[in-house]
This record gives structure tokens, C-alpha cells and sequence, in this order.
């Protein structure tokens, strides 16, 4: 699936629940960082406005500290599709793939927390001291399916499913 289906369907199923939900798109992660694929440098300032009022994924909430649950759609390498799931609430981080392969989701997991500390002191002024739990394994599976080892081609299916059910 391309971009644009993608990002549908994570906007359908944020709007189509009882929580505050908003997906942060696809292009979430390639408008944070800037610049060749081996330096790449994190840039916050390129996303100071996604997540506030300003944003039409943001309806409803000032800021993102004001939602419940935050998906972000992940394309790796145009290839691949894998995605976030952030609790606000319960400050926990998790990263879905279908192919329940973890080598991404240090890097995915702590660039979000960089990303959710930045957010906090940009919308509150204060340093965010709370921890944010993100699990070292993809134990978020359980009761999910998984892609078939011989797929490579449904992943952008299988998370776009994720989402709407992990939001229901």
C-alpha cells in the first residue's frame, strides 16, 4: 500500500473511535530528520506545528499531551511498513511490525520519546521528567497476526490493521 492509503487509514481509524486519537502520518519521521540517509540529523523545529491546534490531526486537543493515543505510520526504505503506538496517558511506547522483527525499534522508540520531551517543553516550558516505558522486545504482539515469513508484500495491510485495532 502506498502513503496516501496508509495515512487514510490511520486517520479513519483515529476519527472512528471513542478516544482522542490523532496519527501523526507518514511522513512524520522523514519531516524530523533531514538530510542524507547515513546523516540524517534529528530537527524538531521541522514539526513544531503537527500536534497542536494548528494541525488538522490535532482536533479537538491543544497539543498532543491532550490526546489519548498517538499513531504514527512508519515506511521504512519504502519498502516497509511498520508503525508506532504511543499511550499518552500511561507515557508507554510501542512499536508494531509485521514481520515482528525488533532491530528498528530502539531507534524508532527513542526517537519518539526524544520527540514527546521536546513536544513538552515547546507546549508546557519545563523539562519533561517522567519516564516514557518503551519494551526492549516486541512482546506488543499478543493476539495480533503476524505476516507470513514467504509475504513481503502485505505489511502496509497488516499495520493499517494494527491500528484500527489496537484504537478499538
Amino acid at each position: 500500500l502506498n502513503t496516501t492509503i496508509v495515512d487514510f487509514v490511520f486517520e479513519v481509524s483515529a476519527k472512528d473511535c471513542n478516544k482522542k486519537v490523532i496519527s501523526l502520518g507518514s511522513y512524520f519521521f522523514v519531516k524530523l530528520f533531514e538530510g542524507k540517509k547515513k546523516k540524517q540529523t534529528y530537527i524538531h523545529k521541522n514539526l513544531q506545528k503537527w500536534g497542536t491546534t494548528k494541525d488538522k490531526r490535532c482536533e479537538g486537543a491543544e497539543n498532543i499531551y491532550e490526546t489519548d493515543i498517538i499513531l504514527v505510520p512508519i515506511n521504512i526504505n519504502k519498502q516497509h511498513w511498520v508503525m508506532l503506538y504511543v499511550d499518552v496517558e500511561k507515557r508507554k511506547i510501542q512499536y508494531y511490525d509485521p514481520y515482528h522483527n525488533p532491530r528498528q525499534l530502539g531507534m524508532y522508540c527513542r526517537t519518539m520519546e526524544r520527540y514527546l520531551r521536546d513536544e513538552y517543553r515547546n507546549v508546557f516550558g519545563a523539562k519533561d521528567n517522567t519516564e516514557w516505558s518503551i519494551p526492549h522486545k516486541s512482546r506488543c504482539f499478543e493476539g495480533l497476526p503476524l505476516q507470513p515469513p514467504n509475504n513481503s508484500y502485505d505489511c502496509g495491510v497488516f499495520v493499517s490493521m494494527f491500528a484500527y485495532y489496537l484504537v478499538n
